[in-house]
């Protein structure tokens, strides 16, 4: 069976569709699929002919950017939904219905997702799959900075895992954590530090941000490989998202036993829809993230901040009650499985419409 899998980033990016786009490919690999991980602007009609000429399929990540770089493409495809295709994309204007509607498969990460999805496109419903995704951080990590961890020494680390660009809410995490500095007993106050992890994506908002004269902020560029070292010093991990469609940042740090506190939108609230295994949604159980409002985001999230730093022992039930609930996103091949079994009911349907 051959893939291409495209995608508008891959590895060593640590954004969100090349970290989900390079771990499919490689639990696919894992398991005998001939995988090309390509991104979309080096699909080369070649690499298209080899693909058809081998009989396989694309998969295309990224509803928008797929329909710009795949609506020619005369192969077989299936698309997976990210965060922004839905919540800004269409949001903006729906002008690709078409394009996703003839995808043999459309695949989401949760329920929540299928239910958006048939919600934009009711013809493509009965096409609507849900792979819930696995999490994929080296056991053997890259070593934080010297000079990084002589700053993080003794400090209570409030981790924000998101490059920087407008989406992801970083001015309210900025602007919640000063608020709550204000707020918080001196002592809790003076030791926290607000430690934002990821690339400049956009640098006149990065510049509108100031970080240099935030108090007690500190931005950092991290590598995949060092992530999971900075999980595990973090005592909570934030996500201020006004968009997400399932992060990956965040499933990490759960996976990790992190505890969470997240802008309360659907692709956040679906982490709680999620049960201890991955065939299973949640029914009762108590909440493992925790939220702030999305609106009055800065000063819903001091108050969360400050609820959740001055109780140790709830933190200490978070981080315990989510290393047990989410130690089945480690199984990758679980959801490599689920994927080439999608592969090969599309081809399998692929070739009975060539010879019926």
């Amino acid at each position: 069976m051959k893939v291409i899998i495209c995608s508008p980033a891959v590895p060593p990016s640590t954004r969100g569709n090349a970290k989900s786009a390079g771990r499919i490919a490689e639990a696919l690999s894992a398991l005998g699929v001939e995988v090309e991980l390509v991104k979309y602007a080096d699909l080369t009609p070649a690499k298209i002919a080899r693909c058809r000429d081998a009989g396989g399929l694309l998969h295309g990540f990224h509803f928008g950017v797929s329909f710009r770089m795949l609506e020619h493409v005369r192969l077989p495809y299936v698309l997976s939904q990210t965060g922004t295709d839905l919540g800004v994309d269409l949001a903006q204007g729906n002008n690709y219905a078409k394009f996703v509607c003839a995808a043999t498969r459309l695949i989401v990460p949760h329920a929540s997702a299928k239910q958006e999805v048939i919600r934009f496109f009711p013809e493509a419903s009965s096409r609507v799959c849900v792979i819930p995704k696995s999490v994929s951080l080296p056991e053997q990590t890259e070593a934080l900075d010297e000079n990084l961890l002589e700053r993080l020494r003794e400090r209570i680390i409030i981790f924000l895992p998101a490059h920087i660009r407008p989406v992801k809410g970083i001015s309210d995490a900025v602007a919640g954590f000063s608020e709550f500095l204000g707020q918080a007993p001196p002592e809790l106050a003076r030791r926290c530090l607000l430690v934002i992890g990821g690339q400049v994506l956009d640098r006149d908002y990065y510049d509108s941000l100031n970080l240099a004269c935030a108090r007690q902020v500190l931005h950092v560029e991290l590598r995949h490989e060092q992530m999971r070292g900075m999980y595990e010093l973090a005592d909570l991990v934030l996500n201020c998202s006004y968009i997400e469609g399932l992060s990956n940042a965040l499933l990490e740090a759960l996976h990790l036993g992190c505890p969470v506190l997240a802008r309360q939108i659907p692709g956040n609230t679906a982490l709680n829809e999620l049960g201890t295994s991955p065939r299973q949604e949640s029914s009762g159980r108590t909440s493992m993230v925790q939220f702030f409002s999305g609106e009055n985001g800065a000063g819903s999230l001091a108050a969360g901040l400050l609820r959740l730093l001055r109780d140790e022992s709830l933190l200490k039930q978070l981080s315990a009650a989510s290393r047990a609930e989410f130690a089945w996103l480690g199984d990758q091949t679980r959801e490599g499985a689920a994927y080439r079994a999608i592969y090969e009911e599309v081809l399998a349907e692929a070739g009975s419409k060539r010879h019926p």
